[in-house]
């Protein structure tokens, strides 16, 4: 509950910075492949990979919201593993001065699930997850469409640390 409480507080803080540079606000919606991997294979499977979906909100040039869903599999030593990854976080970030580019950090939650066919185990966990990204505008302003590159980090299953890498495509209404 602590944690809900602190994204409305952040959330009611970044509204109210509306003011600097309304003109980029929007809804963007997108989608794309990723790939993730474990640093402990024991537990789980190496390497995923999958496709992903996305929707978020810029509220100015340095903060928006964003919801991620994603699905993939594995094929390791010991069968087969399913993933599911939900996200939802705050981008945090700076258009660097120009009318194209927009490189930003993440905080949020992830929901990560795991599913292994051999020994028909489900793992799920909801943990805090940073990563950084950028944005590259095909136009030349930060709207329209666009490409995305993103590096999610995550800890679960016993410390192990979990890293996602989305490339992508959208659009900025």
């Amino acid at each position: 509950m602590k944690i809900i409480n602190g994204f409305a507080l952040l959330a009611s803080g970044l509204f109210s910075m509306h003011t600097f540079a309304a003109d980029v606000r929007g809804v963007y919606a997108g989608g794309g492949f990723f790939g993730a991997n474990s640093s402990d294979c024991e537990y789980s499977g190496c390497s995923y990979s999958g496709q992903h979906v996305e929707v978020g909100y810029d509220i100015n040039k340095i903060a928006g919201f964003e919801v991620k869903y994603g699905s993939g599999e594995s094929s390791y030593n010991y069968g087969d593993a399913d993933l599911t990854i939900s996200y939802m976080g705050v981008n945090l970030g700076s258009n660097v001065g120009t009318t194209w580019l927009n490189i930003y950090g993440k905080v949020g939650l992830g929901k990560i699930s795991e599913e292994a066919s051999l020994f028909y185990d489900e793992y799920t966990e909801t943990t805090p997850t940073v990563g950084v990204g950028a944005r590259f505008f095909l136009t030349d302003e930060l709207k329209g469409l666009y490409v995305k590159i993103e590096s999610l980090g995550v800890s679960f299953q016993n410390d192990n640390t979990g890293a996602a890498h989305l490339v992508g495509v959208g659009y900025k209404f």
